[in-house]
């Protein structure tokens, strides 16, 4: 069942005035923007003016319907067509926003930017480079997951476990350049990319939690999936990363086959 609200009556109920005296813009995302909101949606909002510098983000209620208001500077907006964490992450949804106010036709270019984005060499490099440091970044994770492991403590396993499973599909993300439909369908997303027989699309499942494996099976899921994610992206990496990183694989390897000798 869809969920209809007057979106237009919300806007002048919110005194834009408060987020500065310069130009205004305002952006609505999300499933109100693309026109399929559940009884369940909140309404999503960006408000972004040359005198915004630092990004918030305000909640409140309107005729009953949650309504989440993020405030970003036109740097932050901007991003998403040089910065490659912000283009997989939030360029499809910005393409698919409907400016409600646009002061100065500031949004109106952005978004028209945003619908004829192409990855350029320059940002497939980039690209790599981030995914090469996320990598890099779960490391310490990644062996909690060994040390959880082995000793059987719960909250080690439990902090491994998100660096180990939405961390490589983060990794995965920005060295493929996938263009996330949403945070609610990123993980479709990605693995569509990779395919869905893969044996990394089969660890990631269950290391994710979509399946009804226990917490160590998701922890041992995810370690391996460190190790594939490395091999996915491993081509892409510079010596001083992959200096980081063989290392960490190299051991993970070693642990993965002792445990299946016993």
């Amino acid at each position: 069942m869809s969920k209809s609200l007057d979106i237009q009556e919300l806007v002048q109920a919110i005194d834009i005035r408060e987020y500065g005296e310069a130009t205004v813009g305002m952006l609505l995302t999300g499933s109100f923007a693309r026109g399929n909101p559940t009884p369940q949606s909140d309404v999503d909002l960006i408000v972004s003016s040359a005198d915004i510098q630092t990004g918030s983000q305000r909640v409140l209620r309107h005729r009953g319907t949650l309504v989440t208001i993020k405030i970003q500077s036109r740097e932050t907006l901007a991003a998403v067509l040089v910065d490659p964490r912000s283009a997989c992450r939030y360029l499809t949804g910005l393409s698919h926003s409907v400016p409600l106010i646009d002061q100065g036709g500031f949004l109106r270019d952005l978004l028209n930017k945003a619908r004829n984005f192409e990855w350029t060499a320059e940002m497939i490099f980039s690209a790599h480079r981030a995914a090469a440091s996320e990598l890099i970044g779960w490391l310490e994770e990644v062996h909690k997951g060994v040390a959880g492991l082995e000793s059987g403590d719960s909250g080690r396993m439990l902090q491994a476990v998100h660096g180990c499973s939405w961390g490589m599909l983060r990794v995965a993300q920005l060295h493929l350049g996938v263009l996330e439909g949403s945070d609610n369908t990123v993980v479709d997303d990605v693995t569509t990319v990779v395919g869905w027989g893969t044996r990394w699309s089969t660890l990631l499942r269950t290391a994710i939690g979509l399946t009804e494996a226990c917490l160590s099976v998701r922890v041992k899921a995810g370690l391996d999936l460190f190790c594939a994610t490395a091999e996915l992206a491993g081509a892409s990496f510079l010596p001083d990363e992959l200096r980081m990183i063989e290392p960490s694989v190299v051991q993970i390897q070693e642990f993965l086959a002792s445990r299946s000798r016993h």
